[in-house]
């Protein structure tokens, strides 16, 4: 399949942070584009859809970065749905990114309604931010034992949701029981082939224009560590979060939460993965289950705070400063 000179100008992935700045997209084809990955919604009506398109939202991150890609994550909020692009496309705006990726987890296909093996199918569009043109679309498929579908993910014993094992990308191992982690499941087996399958489809389109490796992006990688802090913002009203959970780059880090609601973290310079669940959201917030947020830090001085804030739709972006206090 050839792409157009237009597409492939708007196709092109690049390691991105959020901001809550507009950033202006130039339309010179040289120019790499920030690509958004947004969380997979569920619109399956399954009673396992919610934990199944959670999880897939992970898998296809991670699956992407195996292949040396690396996908800006999008927290659009609790009250986020793909049938409003008009709020979709805002958010990706103020995030500064020029493509996202939108997928759905439709109804499964069944041949009866006790179908013994019906086939999950995922809805998958990569949209043109400036516009809203769909740049690719398509649909992937997976077989799926009706018996595994009905029971759903076995959390073990004492499973608590707010822990981060619903959160993407997380590898916490006080979090898993290991003969129960996800991926070998007959469910996350399932959801980590839809995910490979999104992944090639993805990175075969039109030459892998709709990507670009992270490792061009940042040829002179940053090295060593340093210290920052972190916080969490509410907008509206105008607060600071002082009760979330915290996971930095896999490792626990609730407990460097002080009581003014600032984490006090080291972190590596290059990519890091911020995941949190935020346990004081103001009244009727609608916050997502959780958070994350993956940026790359070059440790300058500029970088030493960061503020997650969380807006009117439980939308977040990450901003940067030498210090963000309400």
């Amino acid at each position: 399949m050839m792409i157009t000179t237009r597409a492939a100008a708007y196709c092109l992935f690049v390691l991105s942070v959020g901001s809550r700045t507009h950033v202006s997209l130039a339309a010179d084809a040289d120019i790499l584009r920030s690509t958004g990955l947004l969380p997979v919604h569920d619109m399956s009506g399954e009673a396992q859809g919610g934990d199944l398109a959670w999880y897939l939202t992970s898998a296809v991150y991670d699956a992407l970065k195996r292949e040396g890609r690396e996908p800006v994550l999008m927290n659009p909020g609790g009250a986020y749905t793909p049938l409003d692009d008009a709020a979709t496309l805002a958010f990706a705006r103020s995030a500064g990114v020029g493509v996202v990726v939108q997928s759905r987890l439709a109804p499964a296909q069944r041949s009866s309604r006790r179908d013994d093996h019906p086939r999950l199918q995922v809805d998958v569009k990569v949209l043109d931010v400036r516009d809203g043109a769909a740049l690719h679309a398509f649909s992937v498929t997976k077989e799926v034992n009706r018996k595994d579908l009905d029971r759903g993910f076995d959390f073990g014993a004492g499973f608590d949701q707010r822990r981060f094992l619903w959160i993407p990308g997380t590898s916490v191992v006080t979090y898993h029981d290991v003969s129960r982690r996800i991926e070998k499941q007959p469910l996350g087996k399932t959801i980590n082939g839809l995910a490979d399958a999104i992944r090639s489809n993805v990175l075969s389109f039109g030459g892998a224009t709709l990507v670009y490796p992270s490792a061009a992006l940042h040829p002179n990688a940053a090295v060593g560590t340093c210290e920052i802090e972190f916080a969490v913002r509410y907008l509206q009203p105008r607060s600071t979060s002082r009760a979330y959970a915290l996971v930095v780059n896999g490792r626990e880090e609730s407990e460097a939460v002080d009581r003014e609601g600032v984490a006090h973290l080291i972190v590596n310079g290059g990519s890091n993965l911020f995941e949190v669940v935020v346990k004081d959201p103001p009244f009727k917030l609608p916050v997502q289950r959780g958070y994350a947020v993956n940026r790359w830090m070059a440790c300058t001085a500029d970088e030493r705070s960061l503020s997650m804030e969380i807006g009117a739709s439980g939308e977040a972006l990450v901003v940067a400063g030498p210090d963000h206090t309400f």
